[in-house]
């Protein structure tokens, strides 16, 4: 009975997988493999160290890639290191380009990785692990992994691979402190150093808890809590300090109290009020040295000296001759600065023409008028009157022209300033009759003598 053609398709396809599963057997044809590649080194920015490890693993055809890359900063690279100590806590800092991270510090066995990921604690793929908390006596080691995992897959067919890298840091005999000195210290703090390595820590300065003050001659300053620390001497208590050392003017020293360390200071020679050293007195500063006038003359410029603390003198002062005289201080100007030569009247005479102006001393000053006349019917607001019955000033009226006179207007004494004379007031009622008689004499003589 012969057989059909799909059943020959049946058999050639049976056959040819025999074939197959034989050549897998005997090796002839290798099984799927991971296969490794060396641990690499790598560059990542930001970090001084980095490590790379990747491996491929292919399944039917279908690959997967799984790559990790660790990148770090020892703890000495982050540490602030000054006077062979590490200031602060230790950090190690790192990123992890993978899947997940983990570690453990001090001296372990370095442990393997699987499908699962790696032991140790779980941390975020980028941070940091803080190694020792100041006070530490040393740095431990550390030993960083990083996973990664990734899965392929195509046409049903799927290929996972894993790989890691890890990273381990040994111990650091270096001491971990708080502080070395002030500028490790916020602001406001100050490192105290009393008793050993691990003692040393910043203390706030606390102006309430330890006010500065007055002990006789020393400011007591700066003054910081002590929080229970056992103090030995030297530094020695402020009480001690007091009784039996003395400190040179300006120089400092460190004592402490119960609850406060403080920095003594002793004061330039003036003594200390309100926890301040006072400055040196100066009475010239407070009371300086005043311009004044002896007599005519003005004295100035002077230097002042201090005699003591509360007394002060002025000596070497200039003197200026004042030609107008002195006055507050200040030499006096020119009376005659400013002086308008008014035509004036003096009783019944009229002063006219102009006038010189011949300054005096204080304030006086004379004025010389040119000419003058005597006013027949008197004499208002620097002019003759023409009739009795005028109140005015106006042209006429006068009897005979005379020479020159002479006027002196005083001022009271030591004042500046110029003082106008004052114009004639107006004519009373009986001036006027006897003006008006004596005006009519005249129209009677001039009569009387015109007929002759």
């Amino acid at each position: 009975m012969g057989t059909t053609k799909a059943g020959k398709i049946i058999i050639g396809i049976a056959i040819t997988a025999g074939i197959i599963i034989g050549l897998i057997a005997f090796q002839i044809i290798p099984k799927p493999r991971i296969i490794p590649l060396a641990i690499t080194s790598c560059t990542m920015p930001g970090y001084n160290y980095c490590r790379e490890n990747t491996k491929t693993h292919s399944e039917g055809g279908v690959t997967a890639t799984a790559t990790a890359a660790l990148g770090y900063n020892d703890a000495l690279t982050n540490a602030n290191v000054k006077d062979g100590y590490i200031i602060g806590d230790a950090t190690i800092t790192y990123r992890c380009l993978g899947t997940s991270l983990t570690y453990e510090t001090g001296e372990t066995e370095i442990k393997s990785c699987g499908d699962s990921g790696c032991a140790g604690t779980t941390s975020q793929r980028t941070g940091s692990v803080k190694l020792a908390a100041a006070p530490a006596p040393s740095i431990p080691a550390v030993t960083l992994y990083c996973y990664d995992f990734q899965y392929a897959s195509s046409a049903g067919t799927s290929a996972t691979a894993w790989t890691n890298v890890n990273v381990h840091t040994d111990m650091i005999a270096i001491k971990a402190v708080r502080c070395v000195d002030d500028s490790d210290c916020p602001a406001e703090s100050r490192c105290d150093k009393t008793g050993e390595w691990s003692d040393w820590k910043c203390h706030a300065e606390t102006a309430t808890a330890c006010p500065t003050h007055c002990a006789g001659d020393y400011q007591v300053k700066n003054g910081i809590i002590i929080d229970g620390v056992t103090i030995t001497t030297p530094p020695h208590t402020c009480t001690e300090f007091l009784s039996k050392i003395s400190l040179r003017d300006g120089e400092t020293a460190q004592c402490y109290t119960d609850a406060c360390m403080y920095t003594l200071k002793k004061c330039i020679g003036f003594g200390c009020e309100e926890g301040q050293c006072l400055p040196n007195p100066n009475p010239c500063a407070t009371t300086p040295c005043q311009n004044y006038c002896n007599g005519s003359v003005r004295m100035h410029n002077p230097t002042c000296k201090n005699e003591s603390e509360t007394l002060a003198t002025c000596i070497n002062y200039s003197g200026e001759e004042c030609g107008f005289g002195c006055q507050d201080a200040q030499c006096l100007p020119n009376p005659c600065e400013g002086v308008n030569a008014m035509d004036i009247c003096i009783g019944n005479v009229r002063a006219y023409g102009g006038a010189e102006c011949a300054p005096g001393m204080y304030g006086a000053y004379s004025l010389k008028y040119a000419s003058s006349t005597n006013c027949a019917f008197g004499c208002h607001a620097g002019q003759c009157l023409p009739s009795a019955n005028a109140s005015t000033a106006g042209e006429g009226g006068g009897g005979g022209a005379g020479g020159g006179v002479n006027i002196t207007y005083p001022t009271p004494a030591n004042q500046t300033g110029v003082t106008e004379p004052q114009t004639e007031p107006p004519l009373k009622w009986y001036q006027k009759i006897a003006a008006w008689i004596r005006e009519t004499y005249h129209k009677i003589i001039s009569l009387i003598r015109g007929k002759t």
